[in-house]
């Protein structure tokens, strides 16, 4: 982000991620520069919050590139108490690391202008990248802003993002006072398939400084296995060039309701919320902004070992609700992961195990999911001898809880596979705590008692046997559409090519 202000920059000023110029000597200096990300792998809410001071008034305009279209509210929360809050609450701790000393469009489009709390905002897309020295030298000129000759490092850094796609900026002209004070802070929402945070404008003013950037994503940002284990060399030069990262809490929808009103529906089904802090100190001489693909983050918190003064080690304790997840993504890893390597758990999930008798099988495993889907996406051929009448097709929205229903002897089937089915029907389940991510065009879990206007009725599904071999599947569907009127199979499925077809109906119900 860059900070242009009304009064000259000393070569002396800090900044955080943002850079400043002006015409008379001031002494302005952002004292912290703190960011929240709220990222669902489709678009991102980025929270910008700042303290600012000046050795007088002045009138100071913040200038920051997006990769789309930002909308653009004021946070009325008291949101970095909040996280501050959170943080302590969550016993969010630090992991040390080193530290570095187009055609027939307007040019410049103005797509909002508004006055929100202290903000002047301005948001514009540069169709014209030439047009665009023009348009800045017009737009300080309404603004009353003073410009002397040196605009060229600002227009430079512009045209970098620029030529990277970067159409859409963010002017936010704020008043700044003698006194340190926090700005009232700007969400931005937009599309990005990455997370984003604009970095490279800093360069601008150079010097050192600190970027905290509090991050809640569907999942966790940093965990040591993505160096330990699957050597992800990104996060190797993330670390080197002065960046560290804490442990990680997961969080619930009602906490995310409480810390931003906006981002209580933001993110997906299947989704599981992690808290963790992304720390730099160091040089602002960003070679890039930060932009980083988060589709494969770990579904599980990251703890850390802290050590003591006297030399002794703690180690951090996940919840109950963490210990599900990480045992859960190991298993969607590994249906026989507590069988193979218990010996590498420790002594905490160990515990829990015993007290719990949690086994792989208590977690509805990912491949379940797609079986659901092949069922309720058959489109039969007219030689099929595979009729499911009475089932939706296309999008269903599930009921939560499973249908333990149980078939002892089905003529066909191989024991194997009866016996798993059997086996993970003993007990119901609930759907909505382990669904996947990336079903919500085709399959959603009802949520409450709100009948869904595109899947009327109600579905069920039954826990989904496998054989060994993960080739052939046994699954109970069924449909209410009344109390007098539904229909119920249970389906033999074949997997070929990677793709689950049913095969053959064991048993039909209808009335």
């Amino acid at each position: 982000m860059l900070i242009i202000s009304a009064l000259a920059l000393p070569g002396g000023m800090k900044a955080g991620d943002k850079c400043a110029f002006s015409a008379r000597p001031v002494e302005l200096a952002q004292d912290s520069q703190k960011a929240i990300i709220f990222h669902n792998k489709q678009e991102e809410i980025l929270v910008l919050a700042t303290e600012l001071r000046a050795d007088r008034e002045t009138q100071v305009l913040e200038f920051i590139p997006f990769p789309a279209e930002p909308q653009v509210f004021l946070v009325k929360e008291p949101i970095l108490e909040k996280v501050r809050e959170l943080l302590k609450k969550k016993d969010i701790k630090e992991l040390q690391g080193p530290t570095k000393g187009g055609g027939g469009l307007a040019p410049v489009e103005i797509k909002l202008s508004q006055k929100m709390g202290p903000h002047d905002v301005t948001v514009v897309k540069i169709n014209q990248a030439g047009e665009f020295e023009n348009w800045v030298r017009e737009f300080f000129k309404q603004k009353k802003i003073q410009l002397e000759s040196k605009l060229e490092g600002v227009l430079a850094n512009a045209r970098d993002y620029l030529d990277r796609g970067f159409n859409y900026f963010v002017f936010d002209s704020v008043t700044v006072s003698r006194e340190t004070r926090l700005v009232e802070p700007l969400a931005y929402r937009f599309k990005s398939a990455e997370l984003y945070y604009p970095l490279k404008t800093s360069n601008l003013v150079g010097g050192s400084g600190r970027v905290e950037l509090v991050l809640i994503l569907p999942g966790t940002f940093f965990a040591e296995e993505l160096i330990l284990h699957k050597q992800d060399q990104r996060y190797f030069e993330l670390f080197r060039s002065g960046w560290r990262a804490s442990s990680s809490s997961k969080m619930y929808p009602a906490e995310l309701g409480e810390l931003l009103p906006e981002a209580a529906g933001f993110f997906k089904q299947g989704q599981k919320i992690y808290l963790q802090l992304l720390k730099y100190d160091g040089p602002y001489d960003f070679k890039d902004d930060l932009r980083w693909d988060i589709s494969g983050l770990p579904r599980y918190a990251y703890k850390i070992s802290i050590s003591s003064f006297l030399g002794e080690i703690r180690e951090q304790k996940m919840t109950e609700d963490e210990i599900k997840d990480y045992l859960q993504a190991r298993c969607a890893e590994n249906p026989n992961f507590l069988k193979e390597s218990r010996v590498l758990l420790d002594e905490e999930m160990l515990g829990y195990l015993l007290t719990s008798r949690l086994t792989c099988e208590d977690f509805v495993h990912p491949e379940e999911f797609e079986v659901y889907k092949a069922i309720y996406n058959f489109n039969p051929s007219g030689l099929s001898p595979v009729r499911l009448d009475g089932l939706p097709t296309g999008f269903v929205v599930l009921e939560d809880k499973t249908a333990n229903r149980k078939f002892e002897k089905i003529k066909g089937v191989e024991k194997a596979l009866l016996d798993d089915y059997d086996s993970k029907n003993k007990k119901e389940y609930r759907l909505s705590d382990f669904v996947p991510e990336g079903l919500e065009d085709c399959i959603q879990v009802r949520q409450g008692e709100r009948e869904n206007l595109l899947s009327p009725g109600k579905n069920y599904v039954s826990r989904v046997g496998f054989n060994p071999g993960r080739t052939a599947a046994l699954v109970f569907v069924s449909h209410v559409a009344s109390p007098e009127m539904g229909a119920g199979y249970l389906v033999l499925l074949e997997k070929h090519q990677g793709a689950w077809t049913p095969v053959k109906v064991l048993s039909a119900e209808i009335y």
